[in-house]
């Protein structure tokens, strides 16, 4: 059903929250085809690779670290950003970049 609403409302800015990798996997083309769409990573919680597969198959440009609180662990998405192959652009993208441009931040960082 979401992959059906973000593409009657490509110009909704949206953020995918607490999706697992089979959510994600499923939404691949919905997110990657889409400018302002994001997952957080909360619910990469295993296996430690899971961010480095979620950044091949979507892109670091539609992820977002989120820490899923209350739901998951916020040690879970703290180790699967220290402990990833992304490069150290990819991994600020994550981080703070993709949050600061999609909440118009970009020029308090």
């Amino acid at each position: 059903q979401l992959s059906g609403v973000l593409k009657d409302l490509p110009d909704v800015p949206v953020i995918v929250t607490h999706g697992y990798w089979n959510n994600l996997s499923g939404l691949n083309s919905a997110i990657s085809s889409r400018k302002d769409t994001f997952a957080d990573i909360s619910g990469l919680n295993a296996p430690l690779t899971a961010l480095d597969q979620a950044a091949d198959l979507l892109g670091c440009e539609h992820l977002m670290f989120g820490s899923g609180a209350h739901l998951h662990a916020l040690s879970c998405s703290v180790q699967n950003m220290l402990h990833n192959a992304l490069t150290e652009k990819q991994q600020q993208m994550v981080w703070y970049e993709n949050a600061a441009n999609i909440f118009g931040l970009n020029g308090g960082i």
